[in-house]
């Protein structure tokens, strides 16, 4: 078995220590690159599924077909509309006037 002398043991300690390091740099950003583009993406699907929403309506309001035009709407109890006649409560509520 071969034996360092002091000075190959320090070079070899330093160029482990140096390539850790950059393995463990290279590493954290190419996690930190990984979540933005996650990130990125799931906020790309969101805005495609909202406008898709918003596309649905337009469409349904331009026929006149409120029922349609309401499926974009939160159908809860806690849905508030303010209209010309003041706030009305609830989905059904909201639909039938």
């Amino acid at each position: 078995m071969e034996k360092f002398n002091k000075h190959q043991h320090e070079k070899f300690s330093k160029q482990s220590y140096s390539t850790a390091s950059y393995t463990i740099f290279y590493s954290v950003i190419l996690i930190l690159v990984g979540g933005f583009t996650t990130t990125a993406q799931v906020k790309d699907t969101h805005e495609t599924a909202i406008k898709q929403v918003l596309a649905k309506q337009v469409t349904a309001w331009n026929q006149g077909n409120i029922v349609e035009f309401m499926k974009g709407y939160w159908q809860s109890d806690s849905l508030v509309f303010i209209g010309k006649n003041g706030p009305n409560y609830g989905y059904k509520t909201t639909l039938e006037n």
